[in-house]
């Protein structure tokens, strides 16, 4: 892959990759540009518009487990898809990670997340997958909607795998997990064919 300039092979080109020291010694990931963001005690907000839409990212305190902080995103209010469309909605997906990872590179070592995909409006498999690329685990028994969960390590967002263990251990769900899993990808691969 040749360029105006140099080349790849050369090694005129190179990727900037952040070490977890670089990002522990206070080189964190900026917030992507036109990014409000809030903290109201435990509650934390992040804003931003995309076209006439205003998206939300909020991270608070979950209400059943005091060790974990819930992850939810909404446009104009509500959970579900519809304002955004093609290419804005991947636009603000990725804004949308670019926040996630911003905000692990603030939280201590052992800084638990969690999140669940919606799936009232036939994206949920879509979201599982983003949200496990974007550093959460498979979601609880392998189906869209549930529970995701993440943990920071050395300032990044890494999957916390223990707490899905611990989760599908002893419940019939794990079980048939992995079947669940390769089902997930494929209902997501025909979510994008009919949401484009």
């Amino acid at each position: 892959m040749a360029s105006k300039g140099g080349s790849w092979k050369s090694g005129k080109f190179a990727l900037a990759v952040k070490s977890s020291s670089e990002v522990k010694g206070g080189r964190q990931p900026k917030l992507p540009d036109g990014v409000t963001a809030e903290k109201i005690g435990g509650f934390q907000t992040y804003e931003f518009k995309s076209g006439d839409n205003k998206v939300s990212l909020n991270i608070l305190p979950d209400f059943f487990d005091p060790d974990s902080h819930s992850v939810s995103f909404s446009v104009n209010g509500s959970s579900t898809a519809g304002a955004l469309k093609g290419r804005e909605a991947d636009l603000a997906a990725l804004k949308i990670r670019r926040i996630i990872t911003h905000d692990a590179s603030t939280r201590p070592d052992g800084f638990k997340y969690e999140c669940n995909a919606v799936i009232g409006d036939s994206r949920g498999a879509t979201r599982a997958v983003a949200y496990e690329s974007a550093g959460f685990s498979r979601p609880v028994a392998g189906r869209a909607g549930g529970t995701q969960y993440a943990i920071v390590r050395n300032g990044k967002l890494t999957p916390d795998n223990a707490t899905l263990r611990q989760y599908e251990t002893n419940t019939p769900a794990g079980q048939v997990a992995e079947g669940n899993y390769r089902q997930l990808r494929r209902q997501r691969d025909r979510e994008r064919a009919i949401n484009r």
